[in-house]
């Protein structure tokens, strides 16, 4: 199929419009055009809009694949929509004489189910397939992205907190230097629930306080990367029970040779672990406390 925008069109669904408001438009040639022309520039929009927003992370054959299961669905569901519509009839185009004003009303609720469903599934479907299309952010990078915003952020505030203390007709334009947006500077400036300017010391010590957990989560997420890089994983049996640290994979994996007994799965459900079918393994993700569940959850076993 192809999926280039200027190129999609959804003429071959004219006769089908035509057909939808046969018994309910005077003119339903026209009514075909119209709906021909929105729905193909609608559905055209959305495949550009996927496409623009598809990050260069995702292989250009699987953005071609997207695209291709979304414009089968968008079809899909016009097409029901208007199959739906063309039950539908009007008193005032095909006569009053005998008209099943019951069944017809029947007919257009149906119609108009269709069409709310229809509608209600593009925005659902675009909103997951652009959240799915965002780029994906390595958990360390994270972590170490985020320390050091918070640790920008506390050398603002004792900047901040010194230019205020300090004084001058020119306070606002040193503290708009610093980065600050006029909300902020009005708010260390003209505070509401307090007679001290600037920023409080609750505020830097919380800040603080999240820069020194940041500190420890890059400290441990390094030491994953970097056995990941240079171990890869490891296992170990306990009690024939084979336990697996898999590090490229951030988890910690329990294999058994058979299923496992009742209290068994009794102990995985409650320390947390995860039945992964394509593995047949028993998983978590990958901390001290999993590994020692794991390893307590071997040893717990009666043979």
């Amino acid at each position: 199929m192809n999926n280039d925008t200027s190129e999609v069109s959804l003429d071959h669904l004219r006769q089908l419009a035509y057909r939808a408001h046969y018994f309910t438009s005077f003119t339903p040639d026209k009514r075909a055009d119209e709906i021909i022309k929105a729905y193909s520039e609608e559905l055209r929009n959305d495949l550009q809009t996927i496409r623009d927003k598809s990050s260069q992370e995702i292989l250009p054959e699987n953005v071609e694949q997207t695209l291709t299961r979304y414009r089968q669905k968008y079809e899909q569901h016009l097409s029901g929509w208007l199959h739906s519509q063309s039950n539908v009839a009007s008193s005032a185009v095909t006569g009053p004489a005998n008209f099943p004003v019951a069944r017809m009303e029947k007919y257009r609720k149906w119609a108009d189910n269709k069409y709310e469903y229809f509608r209600e599934w593009r925005q659902r479907a675009l909103k997951a397939i652009l959240k799915s299309m965002k780029p994906k952010v390595n958990e360390l990078e994270g972590a170490r992205e985020n320390l050091k915003k918070r640790e920008e952020m506390q050398q603002i505030m004792v900047s901040a907190n010194k230019i205020i203390k300090k004084g001058g007709p020119n306070v606002t334009e040193e503290l708009k230097k610093l980065g600050l947006d006029e909300k902020a500077i009005q708010e260390a400036l003209n505070p509401t629930f307090t007679n001290k300017k600037g920023f409080l010391s609750f505020q830097l010590s919380n800040n603080n306080a999240e820069i020194r957990r940041l500190r420890s989560r890059v400290a441990v997420l390094e030491t994953k990367a970097k056995l990941a890089e240079e171990v890869g994983k490891k296992a170990e049996e306990i009690n024939g029970v084979k336990v697996v640290y898999n590090y490229e994979k951030d988890k910690v994996q329990l294999l058994f040779d058979e299923k496992p007994d009742l209290e068994t799965l009794k102990q995985l459900h409650s320390h947390g672990f995860i039945w992964k079918r394509s593995i047949e393994a028993w998983q978590r993700k990958l901390t001290n406390r999993a590994i020692k569940a794991a390893q307590d959850v071997a040893k717990g076993i009666r043979r």
